[in-house]
């Protein structure tokens, strides 16, 4: 049966088929509709509200459950009543089919009410507590930053990174939390001490706004002596508690600064802790935290990019190799901005890495490779040379073979114009090298260019906004294309030569002439990746 009404009717007639009892319609503000209704459950009948913020099903409504109070201890469900049925995390449906939504939201909301109902209260509360992070977020709990982890120990130590207003110092706003105390804090900001101590979740009151002294009163009373010793410590400014769930711990914070009381009222406020160190935020990727050891020598607009790759692929261990200062003429491909201009590369990535991923190890060489591998060059997992210096890279690829490295070498480039980009992907044991794209196919002789390029030699592609300064025309999505390939494939170890070939529009409109091997990638005649063992020459002064 079609219901041919207003999506409000449609509604109710869909709740009413479902068998819903005392069904109210409310409008609120806006597009904001309430349904008030009873379904029974156990003998009893149970109230809800269905909430939907548009004037049709392209959202979907959420359903509370009603109670006299706020809900503390079921899963899934927030201290409103709010049943969480659903992740929003890619559900399809049909917004006209009113009836079959409805039955669904119902179908996932009532069931997972059944379920906990059924559980039991001791193991609804211990699985709740795998979630209180969700929970206190759904309150409007703020939130503070924790950049590492501590220990399995019951009782720990750690710092608070607190900002207090000018006026009205007894409380101040906590901004971060870590373990230690040698950690930048900005000097208008205050370093204070927090004890972290394990608690059962047991020993919890219901946590269902923003505690006070009477909450307080009621943990404080079943602490341990040692742990109350530790909390009436003259330093301690306020305690992290941890509890233990299926995924670890869930953690949060009471803090009163410097001092618990204010004329008789107690400061304590509660804070959400939000993970941020590397190993956590590296497993909210879904993907596995690579922990290698990556070297990028030459941080321009293609090496920044595999640095940021590296960072966001779980590498445990980055460093940058470049001794050059970032210009304000690269603003517009590096990842970079304003405030690093005239300032070296490698330390402005690196704190520009460390901001993004806390707890990252990144190491900054501000030299020359030349230099910087004549110390250093066998402990790394792979290697990127992105230094757009061609010689140079066939120097230190002639020695790595020769000292039989380790580490996976890729030499990196992008062409002129946006025609393309050139990658190698090399391991010492196996021939096949960036010297052998320079020995001619005909006379096996060594050439001055690059066999597989896209640009015939020559040619002027430099190019001049003013007097001085020539730079080669790319873009920001050429150098992101680049250095995406190069690092798939290099830690995949994909080893042998890839090319990709992008449009040629604006190499022919200023006059350059492209390769025949540019044509053959563009018009996929030849295969953009050859193996190592395609590109090997016999005779190679390095590889062969």
């Amino acid at each position: 049966m079609v219901c041919k009404c207003s999506f409000e009717e449609a509604v109710s007639f869909s709740l009413e088929s479902y068998g819903c009892k005392h069904i109210k319609v409310a409008k609120q503000s806006g597009f904001v509709t309430s349904w008030f209704f009873s379904l029974d459950f156990k003998n009893y009948l149970w109230d809800f509200e269905l909430i939907s913020t548009t004037n049709d099903l392209s959202t979907l409504p959420s359903l509370r459950w009603i109670r006299p109070h706020k809900v503390w201890g079921w899963p899934h469900i927030n201290s409103a009543g709010i049943i969480c049925f659903e992740d929003g995390q890619g559900i399809e449906f049909e917004p006209k089919d009113i009836a079959g939504v409805i039955t669904w939201v119902l179908d996932e909301g009532i069931n997972l009410l059944k379920k906990y109902w059924n559980m039991g209260k001791a193991k609804r509360k211990r699985e709740f507590f795998d979630e209180l992070d969700g929970y206190l977020k759904s309150m409007g709990v703020p939130e503070v930053l924790q950049i590492d982890n501590y220990g399995n120990d019951d009782v720990d130590i750690a710092y608070a990174e607190v900002e207090y207003p000018k006026i009205g110092k007894e409380r101040g706003v906590v901004r971060r939390v870590f373990r230690s105390s040698l950690s930048y804090v900005p000097s208008r900001n205050s370093c204070e001490k927090l004890v972290v101590m394990t608690i059962s979740y047991k020993k919890i009151p219901p946590i269902t706004g923003q505690v006070n002294e009477s909450w307080w009163t009621k943990i404080y009373d079943q602490l341990s002596q040692k742990q109350l010793l530790l909390l009436e410590g003259k330093r301690c400014r306020g305690v992290i508690f941890r509890v233990k769930n299926s995924y670890g711990y869930c953690e949060f914070l009471i803090h009163w600064g410097q001092g618990k009381y204010n004329n008789k009222r107690w400061l304590g406020r509660l804070y959400r802790i939000q993970f941020a160190s590397w190993e956590y935020v590296t497993k909210r990727t879904g993907i596995p935290a690579s922990r290698q050891r990556i070297a990028v020598v030459g941080v321009g607009a293609v090496g920044s990019k595999i640095a940021e790759m590296a960072l966001l692929s779980g590498a445990s261990d980055i460093y940058l190799i470049d001794d050059d200062k970032f210009s304000a003429d690269n603003m517009g491909r590096h990842l970079l901005g304003l405030d690093s201009v005239g300032k070296y590369k490698v330390d402005e990535l690196s704190i520009h890495f460390k901001s993004r991923i806390p707890g990252v190890n990144i190491h900054p060489f501000r030299v020359r490779a030349q230099k910087y591998f004549s110390q250093d060059n066998n402990n790394y997992d792979i290697i990127f040379l992105a230094t757009g210096n061609s010689s140079l890279e066939k120097g230190i690829i002639l020695r790595a073979f020769k000292e039989k490295w380790n580490s996976v070498l890729v030499s990196v480039s992008v062409e002129a114009y946006g025609v393309g980009g050139q990658i190698i992907i090399m391991n010492t044991n196996i021939k096949g090298c960036l010297y052998c794209l320079y020995i001619d196919n005909e006379t096996n002789t060594l050439m001055p260019n690059l066999q597989g390029g896209f640009i015939e030699p020559g040619q002027k592609i430099s190019k001049q906004l003013t007097g001085c300064g020539a730079f080669t025309p790319f873009s920001a999505l050429n150098a992101s294309k680049t250095a995406m390939l190069a690092y798939e494939y290099a830690v995949s170890k994909k080893y042998g030569y890839l090319r990709w070939a992008g449009n040629n529009d604006i190499a022919m409109s200023e006059g350059i002439t492209l390769t025949p091997a540019y044509f053959s990638i563009y018009n996929e005649n030849t295969p953009p990746f050859l193996h190592s063992e395609q590109i090997a020459k016999k005779g190679c002064p390095c590889c062969g």
